[in-house]
């Protein structure tokens, strides 16, 4: 997209019971998931609420409000999905302390498509050959998606043209959404790029340690090779002491003999 959303599709639909279904794809999952989907069934419902009750003037009842359903699907979902490793489906309920029930017209569903990946699915249900299509790049695995689902080779055909003659179609909900949509984004770009410096960072003090280290190791070996030296001269000064005093020894012994040859001629 122009503006560089980290949206692939979002598309409103209206059922025949009157609810309103958006259905959104998300190369990267935004930061503030649960904020920017009140925010997005919030307008929905806003929304509704405005048509209807113009159309019905007086006669208008919060009863004729129908439910708003937000499904997002995520191909990588931010860090709150991951620590859910096991789930890939994540259904909003709302309950209230007192066991009270009422109903609600908002209902949020999120799909983290790298969860569903990591799990390695067999594809059993049409809701895991549904996932597969969103998610799976892998010639085995479409081949048995279109084996056990023959119809979703209508839709592989669809891509292909698609991705040959590309259309922009791409609408939002309100100026004040994409805005924050952009903005958020932009958020992410920062924080992304903050941590990439604080990377670097780490890295440069590392290497400035292991310079310092490699100083000291330096240092370490210069002096530990002029104490070596130190200690072969001290060694070769010792054997030359030695054998000074080998030849000492031997001078000492000629005198002893001569001195007992003396004693014995007397």
């Amino acid at each position: 997209a122009e503006k560089g959303s980290l949206v692939i599709m979002d598309i409103i639909v209206e059922l025949c019971d009157g609810s309103t279904v958006d259905v959104e794809m998300q190369k990267v999952g935004y930061h503030f998931p649960g904020q920017r989907s009140d925010c997005y069934t919030a307008d929905m419902i806003m929304r509704q609420y405005n048509r209807v009750r113009s159309e019905k003037n007086e006669k208008f009842s919060y009863k004729d409000l129908k439910p708003v359903h937000l499904f997002i699907l995520m191909e990588k979902s931010p860090r709150e999905f991951h620590k859910f490793p096991d789930q890939y489906i994540h259904e909003r309920q709302i309950s209230y302390s007192s066991g009270l029930q009422l109903p609600s017209l908002s209902h949020i569903t999120y799909i983290s498509l790298d969860t569903f990946n990591s799990m390695g699915q067999n594809i059993v249900t049409e809701l895991d050959a549904w996932l597969t299509f969103f998610s799976c790049t892998d010639a085995e695995h479409i081949v048995r998606l279109v084996q056990k689902y023959p119809k979703f080779l209508e839709y592989y055909k669809d891509i292909a043209v698609f991705r040959t003659k590309p259309k922009e179609l791409i609408y939002m909900f309100s100026e004040a959404l994409e805005i924050l949509d952009r903005n958020t984004a932009n958020y992410m770009i920062d924080e992304l790029a903050q941590e990439v410096k604080s990377v670097k960072e780490e890295l440069d003090s590392a290497k400035s340690e292991l310079d310092s280290a490699k100083s000291e190791l330096d240092s370490t070996k210069s002096e530990l090779d002029s104490t070596k030296k130190e200690s072969m001269v001290k060694d070769n000064l010792i054997d030359t002491q030695k054998k000074e005093l080998a030849s000492k020894d031997e001078e000492i012994a000629k005198l002893k003999a001569k001195l007992e040859a003396f004693e014995k001629n007397k």
